[in-house]
């Protein structure tokens, strides 16, 4: 099909802001596929091939300028933000940190963060007293609470428009998650919480060890593919995925009702 003509002066601002917007999910992307902390250049060159390819997609002649770069690579800490505010407005309710200034609260608060973070406690979906006994690593429901509140909000939300890119969804992305679901922990270390800069310079390195462990968990489990099951797993269970059809067993049968009145009967004779 035809190019569109180049806007004129009166149009170029929405159509450069509807370029804007798929570039930056597009840049989002990379970040998620790639590494959640590029370098300088690895960033403009991410930001104008994200431009390139979202005009090409819309069909828009528009090229970008040096400010419309620097905006796009913003989306590397915009993005880093956006998950770990959603690691902490979820910690607190998924871990069990307690709010108060009473000795007993902060110490339990201290040693409830010093348990999760021993042995990547915070990463299984079975924790107990023992690190030796957590099991299903990776498997922490906190993970599907953090990645659901970014990236399937709604059914327009990158997770569902660039589904190539997050169906299963990227190890570096889940090691992003893991990172700022340990900032967040990071933040009760005193008893009470304290809000945690989410710096390159304090958690870069954190996020290159929780790469390499999932790495090494996947090259473990040989033909199983165990991360990879669990990445496409977190790309589908959301509520913003489609659900296949089955048939509807939310309705209370019969039966049920005649097992509640027994027991209710039962309970109240007691």
């Amino acid at each position: 099909p035809a190019k569109r003509p180049r806007p004129r002066a009166t149009d170029y601002e929405a159509e450069a802001q509807e370029v804007m917007k798929l570039a930056a999910v597009i840049y989002k992307g990379q970040v998620m596929t790639k590494t959640a902390y590029p370098g300088k250049l690895m960033e403009k060159t991410w930001a104008s091939d994200a431009w390139n390819t979202a005009a090409s997609k819309l069909d828009i002649e528009l090229a970008y300028t040096s400010e419309i770069i620097n905006l796009l690579t913003r989306y590397s800490w915009n993005l880093r933000g956006e998950v770990k505010n959603a690691a902490r407005a979820n910690v607190q309710g998924a871990f069990g940190f307690k709010s108060g200034a009473s000795a007993v609260t902060q110490a339990g608060n201290r040693k409830r963060a010093l348990q999760l973070r021993c042995a990547r406690t915070f990463t299984y979906g079975v924790i107990d007293d023992n690190p030796e006994l957590n099991d299903g690593l990776y498997e922490a429901e906190i993970l599907q609470i953090v990645i659901n509140r970014v990236f399937y909000k709604s059914s327009e939300d990158d997770g569902i428009s660039l589904a190539d890119v997050y169906d299963p969804f990227p190890v570096p992305g889940l090691a992003l998650v893991l990172t700022a679901i340990q900032c967040a922990i990071d933040e009760w270390d005193t008893g009470a919480f304290a809000s945690v800069t989410f710096s390159e310079e304090a958690y870069s390195a954190v996020y290159e060890q929780h790469l390499q462990e999932l790495n090494a968990y996947e090259l473990e489990s040989g033909e199983d593919h165990v991360v990879k099951d669990i990445s496409q797993t977190l790309s589908r269970y959301h509520a913003k995925a489609p659900l296949p059809s089955v048939k509807d067993n939310s309705s209370l049968t019969a039966t049920a009702i005649s097992d509640a009145v027994a027991s209710y009967k039962r309970r109240k004779a007691a």
